[in-house]
């Protein structure tokens, strides 16, 4: 069990996930899926390591304290399905050059103390180092990821409804970072 780690400062590193990191990382996504929203659908139609690392992943980190896991962030490839034509329409990139950031989330105890933001940057320059063009997407129920992606400068490129999207729920919006 994580311990609340208090008004203390957090000294944290990112390495890559492991097989391993897996159930600790899908534990973690349950505990805090209930305070956040994230993932939206839950219980999920699928494991929750299934969600965590997925098939489409090229990299993925961790951010730990010691042997303690804080968070995780993925980046995958970009396939040519409705997802990415939203992209290559909006952006006029064609879909071989964009990678999606996915499945950032931190523990319940490590939020607001830069794990979210330091995982997201690291997963950004893995993207931008290669010459490609970050994207995302996000619901506007998760205000505060929302808020974390405008302040580092991602704009929207189109909003959608997706059909696992109950009626009531604002669109999602589909995000690009481009410097």
């Amino acid at each position: 069990m994580d311990e609340y780690l208090g008004d203390r400062e957090l000294t944290f590193g990112l390495r890559a996930r492991e097989a391993s990191d897996l159930p600790v990382l899908a534990d973690i996504l349950a505990r805090q899926q209930a305070s956040s929203r994230y993932p939206f659908r839950w219980p999920l139609p699928m494991p929750d390591v299934d969600f965590v690392a997925r098939g489409s992943d090229e990299n993925a980190w961790v951010a730990h304290e010691g042997p303690r896991l804080l968070g995780h962030v993925a980046v995958g490839i970009v396939s040519e399905d409705d997802f990415g034509e939203i992209f290559r329409d909006g952006l006029g990139i064609e879909v071989d050059r964009l990678r999606s950031v996915t499945t950032l989330f931190t523990s319940i105890e490590a939020r607001s103390l830069g794990v979210g933001r330091a995982l997201l940057a690291h997963a950004e320059a893995d993207i931008v180092d290669r010459g490609l063009v970050p994207v995302l997407d996000v619901l506007p129920v998760h205000a505060a990821a929302s808020a974390m992606y405008a302040r580092r400068g991602w704009r929207t490129v189109a909003t959608g409804r997706p059909e696992w999207l109950p009626d009531g729920v604002a669109d999602v919006h589909y995000l690009a970072l481009l410097r």
